[in-house]
């Protein structure tokens, strides 16, 4: 499994996740690379993005030698990390024909910032992320405010979603992204795309990285993982 840390294009890094990812691989019984991406806004959009597609490429590559198998390969993410995944997937299935067994995208960034989505109204101050800080990351993610309909930067944007592969959709209640991750999940269904959303009334955006602390979000997390298990074979 191959993972991209979330943190707005902006923050976050392999120390801020180690603890998720360490779950994740003793949860779905998998080896789990973390990918230490270039971040905005000294670097923005592609370089991260482009980072996480070599990433993977050298995973595939180089399986063998930490016990991985190319040949089943997973990727995850949440918030931005998700949106890094996503986008990989397609990208890579687009130029190099590569395929993936699974993705796992917790509480995805999968659109620009849209102030009159009702999640963005309803979750955008006072439950952790907020709608400004959302702009802010976009403000530092792109150096040309209309790259935010890129496909690339947008996946629910993108005409190609029937190729991904089975993928397992988290969201949150109080999170402002959580109407674009409920939306980005019916376009996964409506295009023939295996999928599994797992909706949590109870929880707000990076809930699954306080697993081990409270038991919804390891009842979440445990979910997310066997899952995986049984995606990877």
């Amino acid at each position: 499994m191959v993972f991209f840390h979330g943190g707005g294009f902006v923050l976050g890094s392999v120390d801020t996740h180690d603890a998720l990812c360490r779950q994740l691989c003793v949860g779905a019984d998998a080896v789990t690379v973390s990918v230490d991406y270039a971040l905005a806004p000294e670097q923005k959009f592609p370089a991260g993005l482009d980072d996480c597609v070599a990433a993977i490429r050298w995973a595939r590559e180089h399986a063998a030698e930490f016990g991985g198998d190319p040949d089943r390969v997973a990727l995850a993410g949440d918030s931005a990390g998700a949106n890094l995944a996503i986008v990989s997937a397609l990208r890579l299935l687009r130029t190099a024909g590569l395929s993936f067994r699974a993705l796992l995208a917790a509480y995805p960034v999968t659109d620009a910032p849209d102030l009159a989505r009702a999640s963005y109204v309803e979750r955008g101050a006072g439950f952790g992320l907020t709608t400004q800080a959302m702009i802010w990351f976009f403000d530092h993610y792109l150096d040309e405010p209309g790259r935010a309909s890129d496909p690339d930067v947008s996946p629910s944007r993108s005409p190609d979603l029937a190729v991904l592969p089975p993928t397992y959709v988290v969201t949150a209640e109080f999170d402002p992204l959580r109407d674009e991750g409920i939306e980005f999940a019916r376009k996964l269904a409506a295009a023939g795309v295996a999928v599994v959303h797992a909706h949590h009334d109870d929880a707000n955006h990076g809930f699954l990285s306080w697993a081990g602390t409270n038991e919804p979000s390891q009842v979440a997390l445990d979910a997310a993982c066997a899952w995986l298990t049984a995606q990877l074979g």
